[in-house]
């Protein structure tokens, strides 16, 4: 491999690495990811919990959006979830999405992508 193509192979794994990061800088989310801000076309609301599950708070917020016939994003982290798998059961079958926000909160720059990988199977 020459050094050009080296160099770029690395800049392209340097920028997988921190592009997620992104998504935690609103004014760059809302430019590059719009759908991620829930920028939609005509009325709506996005709806999204972070860190949970909490076997305190989102118990309320499902019989909440229950009663109001809604759904939600749920960005669980997996050390919560692995406490509270009857909470992550529950939102799954009342119909809300789930995403992995990682084992940990920790910014995705800041973790090497070979434990970012090991904590993403956990989760």
């Amino acid at each position: 491999m020459n050094r050009r193509a080296a160099q770029a192979l690395a800049l392209a794994g340097l920028a997988a690495q921190l592009a997620p990061a992104l998504t935690a800088i609103g004014p760059a989310r809302r430019k590059l990811f719009p759908h991620l801000s829930g920028a939609r076309r005509g009325p709506h609301i996005a709806l999204t919990f972070d860190d949970g599950p909490d076997p305190a708070s989102t118990p309320a917020f499902l019989d909440l959006l229950a009663r109001h016939e809604r759904r939600a994003t749920f960005f669980i982290l997996g050390a919560h979830a692995a406490s509270n798998a009857a909470l992550v059961k529950r939102m799954a079958t009342e119909g809300h999405e789930i995403a992995i926000h990682g084992w940990t909160h920790r910014c995705t720059a800041a973790v090497p992508p070979t434990q970012q990988m090991r904590e993403l199977r956990a989760a």
